[in-house]
């Protein structure tokens, strides 16, 4: 599908395609609560040539956080959390080390101040089903809590799932599973693997395609000494091997930072849903749809080292990572390239997915700017 007014924009997708700069991908956009671009191209396995097609899914790795943020979100609704309490009166452990007034809020707006574990956890500790709880609540913060904000890559999706596992016996997973539809899941389900298309890895293109621009000057400094922060808050999650998003055993788990996998049409239409009524329903409330993408931190990142902005677990444009079109957008990207968000202003949701890595951290990565762009100019 391809509306007529929409054709720069499958023009933009087909040269991203045909000039290989992603192997195979998705868009979806919906405009006014129902979808104007659904289109697909490319390989989606490059080692059995099976092209991408309709059903056709694929890991998000970072964007993941944004389906966490709307499962919190839903929780917020119905009253199983509240966004001012502190983890440790339903989690008491998690107090230790000065983090007694830690909140949903904070954890959200990453300023709790615990972006990385002293000892990394290893994704196969996650594959046999054990929890990283008690490492987390002996963990003591970078920074005071709540004084500052900094991305946490894993840590504060980790708490959070701890959280609503104690205050609800659910899942992050879970709690989608009603309303995500079929083409999105933290948790892969059972027979979903034959639809997957694995990311590609160029690690040499990779390393090479660190940002240049001079905001990124401190990060990729610090993205390769070990000891920084951001290397750490990277590394918390470690991984046995380079392939390992591609592990439908991994992505089983339901890992809610980064094992995400979606369609970009099921991506899109859960996006617009948060903002207005898709087939006659609404997602979420719209005074607490408000509230979540307010902005709750802004400026200097203390681990990525460059301006960032956060609402309630969305990334807010805002600094080199997601200079944005405008901002009202909200959502979440990921290094797998995926780019997720929604724009209120303009009753426009988007979900763009490939498969090939992206040489940038969430948010960044050139095709999906050049994507949302064309989409924008294509508005009314």
């Amino acid at each position: 599908m391809l509306e007529p007014r929409f054709s720069a924009v499958g023009e933009a997708f087909e040269q991203i395609i045909g000039k290989g700069h992603d192997r195979g991908a998705a868009l979806c956009v919906y405009h006014r609560g129902v979808p104007v671009v659904d289109i697909w191209a490319g390989t989606a396995d490059i080692k059995t040539r099976r092209p991408w097609d309709a059903d056709t899914i694929a890991p998000i790795t970072g964007a993941t956080k944004g389906l966490l943020a709307i499962a919190v979100l839903l929780l917020l609704q119905d009253g199983t959390l509240s966004l001012d309490t502190p983890v440790a009166e339903c989690w008491p452990e998690f107090a230790a080390e000065g983090k007694r007034d830690i909140t949903v809020r904070w954890l959200l707006s990453h300023r709790a101040g615990i972006p990385a574990l002293d000892k990394p956890i290893s994704s196969r500790v996650l594959i046999a089903g054990d929890s990283p709880a008690d490492a987390l609540a002996a963990q003591p913060p970078a920074w005071q809590p709540g004084t500052a904000h900094g991305y946490h890559p894993s840590t504060g999706a980790w708490i959070l799932q701890e959280l609503v596992r104690r205050v609800s016996g659910r899942t992050i997973g879970e709690v989608l599973s009603g309303v995500a539809g079929k083409d999105v899941f933290v948790g892969l389900g059972e027979g979903e693997a034959g639809r997957l298309a694995p990311l590609i890895f160029p690690i040499v293109e990779l390393m090479r395609a660190r940002p240049k621009e001079p905001e990124f000057a401190e990060f990729s400094k610090a993205v390769f000494a070990s000891k920084t922060l951001l290397a750490r808050s990277l590394n918390t999650l470690s991984m046995s091997r380079t392939d390992q998003f591609n592990d439908p055993a991994f992505l089983a788990v339901g890992e809610p930072s980064m094992s995400g996998v979606a369609g970009a049409s099921g991506l899109a239409r859960l996006y617009a849903s948060l903002i207005g009524e898709v087939d006659g329903h609404r997602l979420i409330d719209p005074d607490l749809l408000d509230a979540a993408v307010h902005e709750e931190s802004h400026g200097h990142d203390h681990v990525l080292l460059v301006n960032t902005r956060f609402g309630l677990g969305f990334m807010l444009p805002g600094g080199p990572l997601w200079p944005g079109e405008t901002r009202t957008q909200f959502g979440h990207g990921g290094t797998s390239g995926s780019l997720a968000f929604a724009d209120p202003a303009h009753d426009l949701a988007f979900a763009y997915v490939p498969n090939r890595m992206s040489g940038y951290i969430e948010g960044a990565d050139a095709n999906a700017r050049r994507l949302t762009a064309a989409v924008y100019e294509a508005l009314p």
